[in-house]
């Protein structure tokens, strides 16, 4: 994984000034040109996403002669940089772990269990999404292929893939204990495993097939 683009990122919601974002950005990659050197291999702090192993490296640099002896100003400036990177390592990191949490949590909301007996909430029944019934007319309907953003599974894995997809019930329901009729036609699509993850991926902002698409088309 190469950091360097997520630093800069982050240096700009830290609000640092382009020149300082420029600074600290270059100084991680002389660092790294220098260090390598040092030991004779190639070494890019970027693709290293440890802030303890960051740490050692920062404390070996700044041990060896040849880049003590360094003018003051730049040796406190590469001090800066990689104290800098740590920070930003050590933050991504508990931000990746809470992020992991809230997609587990999204992924459960999914189901019926998730909520509490009696609490009326707007949730997706994927227990419709997975009666064979309703499966088995949505595609007869609506087909194999993405509704978002055409993948065909068994275009891409053959015979392993064919009669796949996975089916999304489009409209929230708002009650656990009484069953729903479906309409096949207007309530269920078929999605891939990808789009269906990421209409989900917020369980309190689940994405309509529109808005879904719309991130999809602002990539291309």
């Amino acid at each position: 994984m190469d950091n360097k683009f997520h630093f800069r990122n982050w240096l700009e919601r830290e609000n640092k000034s382009k020149q300082t974002i420029s600074k600290y950005v270059r100084n991680i990659e002389r660092i790294s040109e220098e260090y390598g050197e040092h030991y004779n291999k190639e070494i890019n702090l970027y693709h290293i996403s440890n802030p303890e192993e960051i740490e050692d490296i920062k404390m070996d640099y700044l041990s060896i002669d040849k880049f003590r002896k360094k003018n003051l100003r730049f040796h406190r400036e590469y001090s800066s940089a990689m104290s800098i990177y740590i920070t930003f390592l050590r933050k991504s990191e508990v931000n990746f772990i809470d992020e992991i949490k809230r997609d587990l949590d999204s992924e459960a909301s999914e189901d019926d269990a998730y909520y509490k007996e009696g609490a009326v909430k707007q949730y997706y029944g994927k227990r419709y999404e997975r009666n064979p019934e309703n499966r088995k007319k949505a595609i007869e309907i609506h087909g194999l292929s993405c509704i978002a953003c055409g993948f065909d599974f068994e275009e891409v894995y053959g015979e392993r893939g064919k009669d796949f997809i996975e089916i999304h019930h489009v409209k929230p329901l708002s009650t656990l204990g009484e069953e729903v009729v479906i309409d096949p036609e207007k309530d269920l699509v078929p999605v891939c495993s990808n789009c269906h993850r990421m209409i989900h991926r917020r369980k309190d902002n689940v994405l309509s097939i529109e808005e879904l698409e719309s991130l999809i088309n602002l990539r291309k």
